[in-house]
């Protein structure tokens, strides 16, 4: 039952690592931008100013968007690395990153599809989002499963041989 505890601290230093990314990229496109546009435009007292202030907003919102979307592709695979292949939180990052960027075409495809589905499922009454979202989590497996096949398959030694090798038994004409 408590199984999933053994991969805690590697599951926890990669989402630190991610959490961080997406932390310093929303201070430098978001936050910073926005408080030094504040300074200009309050004491200005121009509509104008506030109007571009609030456009400029809306387009450094979208450059994070893009931002946020593209390193998500490159760390999809993360916490499927660390419990799939008993990695470290770090080098399931990087190699996450890696197998991404040499299969971007894919990735970035079903990246897309899982937006299309997330606002589909949102414009449900959002009850759709929690319909949407095993098939999103399902489809990233695929996907995993299709870049990093397994490892060990264990030996076919307990299937019994065909029918053929017993007496009526099987398929008779």
């Amino acid at each position: 039952m408590f199984k999933g505890f053994d991969y805690f601290m590697p599951g926890l230093i990669a989402t630190v690592v991610m959490v961080g990314i997406f932390f310093a990229a929303s201070l430098v496109l978001i936050v910073i931008p926005m408080f030094v546009l504040m300074a200009l435009t309050v004491g200005s007292g121009s509509p104008e100013l506030g109007i571009f202030f609030m456009l400029l907003m809306c387009v450094l919102m979208f450059v994070f968007g893009v931002f946020a979307a593209c390193v998500h592709a490159l760390i999809v695979f993360t916490h499927l690395l660390i419990v799939d292949r008993k990695m470290d939180g770090l080098e399931a990052v990087k190699l996450s990153a890696k197998a991404s960027w040499q299969n971007i075409n894919g990735v970035v495809g079903f990246i897309i599809v899982q937006f299309v589905l997330s606002i589909l499922g949102l414009l449900a009454f959002i009850v759709g989002a929690y319909l949407v979202l095993p098939i999103i989590y399902a489809g990233t497996t695929v996907m995993y499963r299709k870049i990093f096949p397994p490892m060990f398959i264990p030996p076919i030694s307990n299937i019994p041989p065909s029918p053929a090798n017993y007496p009526n038994a099987g398929y008779q004409q």
